[in-house]
């Protein structure tokens, strides 16, 4: 908990903070919202401490701006023709059972609104080349213009609005992260499906790190 490590008797000297937060963000006001309670509370501390915010990562989905799908207007992989239309505007279904502990799509998994069961090809040849197209439309993908890296980047301007509107630009450090994760769209976590989390790469990190140290030491010595 942040309170108590602030306010806490046995902290002496600096304490180093880096905060984070939305990477599953999905609007714009209630993410400037959370960012204003974030950078207020710690304004008060900036005296006594030293605060930093690391950017948010970039994300790798086959969508429009490479982040999640969370709804049919996102996605932008096209369906094959096999699938029926209810399933193609069902995608919050769809994506939900895809990403249920690695599990593959099953067919008696799916229904619509009603509860009415939406039929699959029943054939074992076909069920398996549906999962096999399935699982390719979320494999993760790289950021192919810099209009998509662009909107994609929308917190991390956020972040500097926000920043600027508290005049603590000159207060929180930025610790760079979402241009040195964009270009890496092969080192997310073990499941194929997960185009947000990374692994935890020593050589992904490292300038990560580099740029808190940095920081602290132009912090220290002011």
């Amino acid at each position: 908990m942040i309170i108590p490590i602030i306010n806490s008797e046995l902290v002496t000297g600096k304490v180093v903070f880096v905060l984070n937060c939305g990477l599953h963000a999905r609007e714009e006001e209630p993410y400037k919202d959370t960012l204003r309670w974030l950078f207020q509370y710690f304004k008060k501390h900036l005296n006594q401490h030293v605060v930093m915010f690391r950017e948010t990562s970039a994300q790798h989905f086959k969508t429009r701006t490479g982040e999640f799908p969370w709804n049919d207007r996102d996605f932008s992989w096209s369906f094959p023709e096999q699938l029926s239309h209810d399933i193609k505007s069902n995608l919050s279904t769809l994506t939900g059972h895809l990403f249920r502990v690695g599990n593959m799509l099953r067919k008696e998994d799916i229904e619509d609104n009603s509860g009415k069961e939406l039929v699959l090809e029943s054939s074992k040849q076909e069920s398996e080349r549906l999962d096999e197209t399935l699982y390719d439309a979320y494999s993760c993908a790289p950021i192919e213009s810099h209009q998509q890296l662009d909107e994609q980047n929308w917190k991390g301007k956020m972040v500097s609005i926000v920043l600027e509107e508290l005049n603590l630009q000159e207060s929180i450090g930025i610790i760079p992260f979402f241009n040195l994760t964009a270009g890496r769209h092969d080192l997310h976590s073990f499941s194929k499906k997960d185009c947000s989390h990374y692994c935890n790469a020593p050589l992904l990190w490292l300038p990560v790190w580099d740029s808190i140290a940095r920081y602290y030491e132009s912090q220290v010595h002011n």
